[in-house]
């Protein structure tokens, strides 16, 4: 999981927030939709806030997740609102993923927090995991996500596998420096504001890789 700074909310979305003191999302005119929908893929180099996939169609292939329930929480305010990959929608349940999955239930894992970074870590198999076997909240968020699915988990090691191939190329050892301006690089996103998909996996491992030097 990777952190998400949010910024400012779009003015059509604010547009329609201040039409009426409790709007409702299926109320919600295209319009301002849109412009929510382009807003959340920009602050979040169009990756999924869960699994961190590339969202490759802006607006067919991606959900508006609410990270707090709607349920309980139907104020429509723009720092709860995040992007998130379609997750396996209409496939069975054991093939469900990210918002999908999750539904209307509550987690502690939260991709605008420092914390999430923090709290979970990635294998070379590439299995997400809590970072401390203590924290049982985490290994549960990650269940209730099923961010392991097996198409997951070897996508996220293919992208450990790249990353450890460069920093080793040649069979010399990168600097300290060289990986945290290869962090940079991983970082920055291309001319239409996107990141490579799991790019906070090759990040977290570089960065780590950075510390021992």
């Amino acid at each position: 999981m990777r952190r998400i700074d949010k910024g400012g909310q779009p003015a059509a979305w604010l547009r329609f927030r201040k039409q009426k003191p409790r709007p409702r999302f299926d109320e919600c005119p295209k319009e301002a939709k849109e412009a929510l929908r382009a807003a959340l893929l920009a602050e979040q180099g169009h990756l999924c806030c869960y699994c961190m996939r590339r969202i490759r169609d802006e607006f067919r292939g991606m959900k508006i997740e609410h990270w707090a329930p709607r349920g309980a929480h139907p104020e429509l305010d723009y720092a709860n609102l995040l992007a998130a990959c379609l997750g396996g929608e209409g496939q069975a349940a054991q093939q469900q993923h990210c918002d999908t999955a999750k539904g209307d239930r509550p987690i502690s894992l939260d991709p605008r927090s420092p914390d999430c970074e923090r709290r979970v870590r990635f294998t070379p198999r590439g299995e997400a995991v809590a970072t401390d076997r203590d924290d049982r909240r985490a290994t549960e968020d990650l269940s209730l996500l099923n961010l392991n699915l097996p198409r997951l988990r070897a996508a996220r090691a293919a992208v450990l596998e790249e990353v450890h191939r460069w920093a080793t190329q040649k069979g010399t050892s990168r600097t300290r420096r060289q990986l945290e301006e290869r962090v940079v690089a991983l970082e920055t996103p291309d001319g239409r504001g996107r990141l490579q998909s799991f790019v906070g996996v090759a990040t977290a491992w570089l960065r780590r890789q950075a510390e021992k030097r």
